[in-house]
C-alpha cells in the first residue's frame, strides 16, 4: 500500500499556502504604511492651525501618544504577517 495524498488534498494545501502568503504580504504592507504614518505623526509640528487643546505641551503629548499607537499597530501587523509565514512553512512540513 502506498501513502498518497489525493489530488483534492494537494489542491487545498496549495490554496491554503497561497492564502497565507497573500495575507502575510497584506499585513506587511499595512505595517509599513502604519509605521510611516506614525513617524510622520510623531514629528508633526503642532502649529496654530492644528491645535487639539490650548497648551502646547499637551498637544505634543497627544501627538506622541497617537504616533505610539500607530507604531504599535504597525508592529502588531508585522507580527501577524510573520505568523502567517510561519503557518505557511508549517503547512509544507
Amino acid at each position: 500500500m502506498e501513502d498518497k495524498k489525493s489530488g483534492w488534498n494537494q489542491d487545498s494545501d496549495q490554496s491554503n499556502s497561497d492564502s497565507h502568503g497573500s495575507v502575510s504580504l497584506l499585513c506587511y504592507l499595512i505595517s509599513i504604511g502604519m509605521l510611516i504614518y506614525a513617524f510622520i505623526l510623531g514629528y508633526q509640528e503642532p502649529g496654530y492651525s492644528n491645535k487639539i487643546v490650548g497648551g502646547d505641551a499637551y498637544n505634543y503629548l497627544i501627538y506622541t501618544n497617537r504616533a505610539i499607537i500607530f507604531a504599535l499597530a504597525g508592529v502588531a501587523f508585522a507580527a501577524m504577517g510573520l505568523g502567517c509565514q510561519v503557518a505557511k512553512v508549517c503547512n509544507k512540513l
